[in-house]
């Protein structure tokens, strides 16, 4: 196909450049037409041209992504003239059915598109009458989805089976190094396309396998807007893209298909683009029609098992205990009812491996055969997240009273979510940090401290249960300016781990244990190796006000005759979407400092 395409190319530049028509050199097309062209090759002006974001162009007045769209236009009709006198313009319009559509629209010699004559492409658009963006929560055994996922659905006919996703993300070889893959995906080291699956095999991966809930957005669209859309579709699968996970992402080129529509808004300059950025778009241009929460069986267990009362959670408890024990299913199922028997279900599909844990997983299909058909729990019983209630970039301003001055800070996140001050799209607890940097204004101007990366995976909401009983884990690499009593500052640079475990209190409130080791350069004397146990309780004193409180004592450093407590506490208050409250209060070898802030979310 590529050939072929090359082939026509060279013979419409040559049918271009010879022909004798004075039209030819001073073409003119209306403002409107030419936005329409640039958006739907997905380029932006830099300087007197545009640049194509397709890294596998298929331009005909350039070899390169940049382009003047006046001249590509007329190559381009000049090249579709050619086809049409051959009697072979289908071959254009079956591989870039919305790019034709846009020329014939204001082109009105080019003839109609047939889509009959392009048997994948009329496959693809067939029964299509719905377009949807569908969010899968943030997930930490992917680096490139810890703030979330983002795919396109195509809804046919009312029939889920047949509907079809788009899906975007990084192309990255197998048995890549996660640290490699951070850094490389940060920096643009990889290339991307939109690939073509099932509704039902992506939502089984996401929300099955991976126990991510899913939030589906189905767009208020014109059925216009749905065949143009599903024929931008189509020819977005022949392109390239380069992919950065802090910008150029899943969320963001999504919203560049949206945008290839003339009525579509600018989002304007993002340096920094999440899905929660484009949840926020959609509601404020009112481009969603309706929504739909698909919870994950992990959630919906979870859930349920929490919010039981004490003689139900001990009753689901002894069921799972009496079917590993290989108890009559019959048996089982006198002690319990419809509710318990699905609440089952939920768990075994959500924390039973298929293949190890076979015999269990089929004990609790069979459990759940002893009662009547019919749904016990309705997903609309299940609580969701809102996703726009915290956006994941951050600047923040606190007072603080350190060991000797008081002053002013700074704190920039450019991706974050943490236990007290997260975005609600994300798993309850733990913490993600990336590249916060924070200055001190006092007698002057210091750089305080760089996290680079701090990142905890929590297990908050997990029941204990066989299956659902994973360890917490952490690590931290950071730098941190420390004042030293008389003697000026000194640079702290430091990288750590943590291992624990987390244990529900009840109302909202868990408590988590565990030890944190690590290494850092000798400052002050207190050692280059540490090791501290640490104790933290968090909780949710109602939905917008949050706190924890740690304590732990560090021991086993090269200078053990210095150790030194572990005091940490943290609140935070929501005000709106946009703002928070908070205030923090923290000891360890190095002082203590006190703080009061605002945090400012976009």
């Amino acid at each position: 196909m590529k050939a072929v395409l090359d082939k026509g190319r060279v013979l419409s530049v040559f049918f271009y450049l010879f022909s004798f028509s004075p039209t030819v050199f001073a073409a003119s097309y209306s403002d409107t037409f030419v936005e329409q062209f640039v958006r739907v090759m997905h380029a932006q002006k830099e300087e007197e041209l545009y640049k194509t974001e397709f890294t596998n162009p298929r331009l005909f007045s350039s070899d390169d992504q940049y382009f003047s769209p006046e001249k590509e236009i007329a190559f381009l009709d000049k090249h579709l003239q050619l086809l049409t006198q051959q009697q072979n313009v289908a071959s254009y319009y079956c591989r870039f059915p919305a790019t034709y559509y846009v020329l014939q629209k204001h082109l009105s010699h080019l003839p109609s598109a047939h889509y009959q004559n392009c048997p994948e492409l009329a496959i693809f658009i067939k029964g299509v009458n719905d377009i949807s963006i569908v969010f899968a929560a943030g997930y930490m055994g992917n680096p490139a989805s810890y703030f979330g996922h983002m795919f396109i659905k195509l809804g046919r006919s009312n029939i889920k089976l047949a509907n079809e996703t788009l899906n975007i993300g990084a192309n990255v070889p197998e048995n890549e190094n996660p640290l490699a893959y951070m850094v490389k995906g940060v920096f643009g080291a990889y290339e991307t396309q939109f690939t073509s699956t099932s509704y039902y095999k992506q939502s089984h991966v996401y929300s099955q396998l991976e126990g991510r809930d899913l939030y589906e957005y189905k767009l208020n669209l014109s059925s216009e807007s749905v065949l143009f859309l599903s024929l931008h579709l189509y020819e977005l699968q022949q392109a390239n893209f380069t992919y950065y996970f802090t910008h150029r992402n899943c969320a963001y080129e999504i919203y560049r298909f949206l945008y290839a529509q003339p009525n579509m808004t600018h989002i304007g300059a993002k340096p920094l683009f999440y899905p929660v950025h484009l949840i926020a778009y959609l509601n404020e241009h009112s481009l969603i029609r309706s929504f739909e929460y698909s919870p994950s069986n992990k959630t919906k267990f979870s859930q349920l098992y929490f919010a039981a009362a004490s003689e139900k959670r001990k009753s689901i408890d002894m069921a799972i205990l009496k079917l590993q024990a290989k108890e009559s299913v019959k048996v089982v199922a006198n002690g319990i009812d419809k509710e318990i028997a699905e609440a089952l279900l939920f768990y075994g599909y959500a924390h039973l491996n298929e293949k190890g844990d076979v015999e269990l997983l089929n004990a609790i299909k069979k459990l759940r055969l002893f009662f009547s058909g019919g749904k016990a729990y309705d997903k609309s019983q299940f609580k969701q997240k809102d996703l726009t209630s915290r956006a994941p970039v951050t600047v923040a301003v606190s007072w603080e009273n350190r060991n000797y001055r008081n002053g002013l800070k700074l704190v920039f996140r450019p991706a974050h979510y943490n236990q007290t001050d997260r975005p609600d799209d994300v798993s309850n607890g733990g913490k993600l940090v990336f590249f916060q940097t924070s200055l001190f204004i006092g007698d002057k101007i210091t750089l305080d401290s760089l996290d680079i990366v701090d990142v905890h995976k929590s297990e908050i909401g997990k029941t204990g249960q066989y299956g659902d009983d994973a360890f917490e884990w952490g690590m931290k690499i950071s730098y941190r300016n420390v004042e030293l009593e008389g003697d000026g500052f000194e640079g702290l640079f430091s990288a750590s781990g943590y291992f624990g475990d987390v244990y529900f209190l009840g109302n909202g409130t868990w408590l988590q244990y565990g030890i944190k080791g690590g290494v850092r350069n000798n400052v002050a004397n207190n050692g280059s190796v540490f090791i501290a146990p640490t104790l933290s309780l968090t909780a949710n004193f109602n939905t917008n006000t949050r706190f924890s409180v740690t304590v732990g004592r560090e021991f086993f450093g090269d200078n053990v005759s210095n150790l030194g407590n572990i005091v940490k506490l943290t609140g935070t208050s929501k005000v709106n979407h946009y703002s928070a409250v908070s205030a923090s209060y923290d000891k360890d070898l190095y002082g203590k400092t006190l703080s009061f802030g605002f945090n400012y979310y976009f």
